[in-house]
């Protein structure tokens, strides 16, 4: 199946900065992408350029098959959640439904109609005449994200639409961004929230620098940087002699592991999985100190993230 949005070897180039590199990505209806990456990484850039707003200096963009820039019909495809609320503060929530549909060119009887039932789609048909400035943040996030429904697109695209609004409304965004999903909607979310990445996406695609430099689900982007490497934590109880110059500091540092913050604690990555963990274990128990605590984990996205952004050398 053709996906509903085809981004191949995009290059965009702002005030002589690469803001694109070469940036190929897909997404297919009925899928939710999230796009991870530090401030600067090109992220809203991307985009705007599938919503037609920038044109590339080299490479395509394709909607359904079609080019944005060109066509007006692939753009009425796409439906944005800006990261900063774009509503009428003074109209009621039903009220702007009905105006930014208008505005994209639903017939007002059909905009009435329209905005009623993804009032209740979104949980608001309650508050559907209370104006958009009394409503809460999570509140207002949803009535953005109806607003970009309004014109019935086939891509939703949010940007960051979870940053100041509490835990709840984080839970309630989730569940209408997975219905939206189960409905055949094309969804790319952009966050810096790792852990709304890992519940909500179905794959993972990392922006550094203006490139993808992973993509694919969770488990695929962490295996294939890691494979089975685990990050190791033991923590130390406080021995007579120093933990800077001491047998034990010497022994760690050996092993590629840094010390923490709390100087009872070191930290670094195994190989090996869970024999290589055991032989890790069984050289600290010989250490001159007493092991206090061990704990495993597989790295996650944050140390996928972390190693491409020091790859690069961006900032975070």
């Amino acid at each position: 199946m053709r996906p509903m949005v085809s981004i191949a070897d995009v290059a965009f180039a702002y005030a002589g900065r690469d803001a694109l590199r070469d940036v190929c990505l897909d997404l297919e209806q009925g899928a939710l992408v999230v796009l991870l990456g530090p401030n600067g990484a090109g992220k809203s850039t991307l985009v705007r350029t599938i919503a037609g707003q920038i044109a590339p200096d080299r490479g395509t963009v394709r909607i359904a098959g079609r080019d944005p820039l060109e066509d007006p019909a692939a753009r009425a495809m796409t439906g944005i959640v800006p990261q900063h609320i774009a509503l009428f503060e003074r109209l009621t929530a039903f009220e702007n439904l009905v105006a930014i549909g208008q505005l994209m060119g639903v017939a007002k009887g059909e905009a009435r109609a329209r905005a009623r039932q993804l009032l209740e789609r979104v949980g608001l048909g309650l508050r559907a005449r209370d104006r958009v400035n009394v409503l809460s943040g999570g509140m207002r996030r949803r009535v953005n994200i109806a607003a970009a429904l309004m014109h019935a697109p086939r891509v939703l695209i949010l940007d960051e639409p979870t940053v100041g609004i509490d835990l709840v409304a984080r839970g309630e965004l989730a569940q209408l961004l997975r219905s939206l999903r189960e409905d055949g909607l094309a969804i790319l979310l952009t966050t810096h929230d790792l852990d709304e990445a890992e519940s909500l996406a179905d794959r993972i695609a990392i922006m550094v620098a203006g490139r993808i430099v992973a993509d694919g689900t969770t488990a695929e982007v962490v295996r294939e940087l890691f494979a089975s490497r685990r990050n190791v934590t033991l923590t130390f109880a406080p021995p007579a002699h120093s933990w800077n110059d001491g047998a034990l500091g010497a022994a760690m540092s050996a092993v590629g592991f840094r010390r923490l913050a709390d100087g009872r604690s070191w930290q670094g990555m195994v190989e090996g999985g869970d024999a290589g963990v055991e032989r890790l274990v069984t050289l600290a128990l010989r250490a001159p100190a007493t092991v206090e605590e061990v704990r495993v984990r597989q790295p996650g996205l944050d140390a996928v993230l972390k190693h491409h952004i020091a790859a690069t050398g961006e900032a975070g």
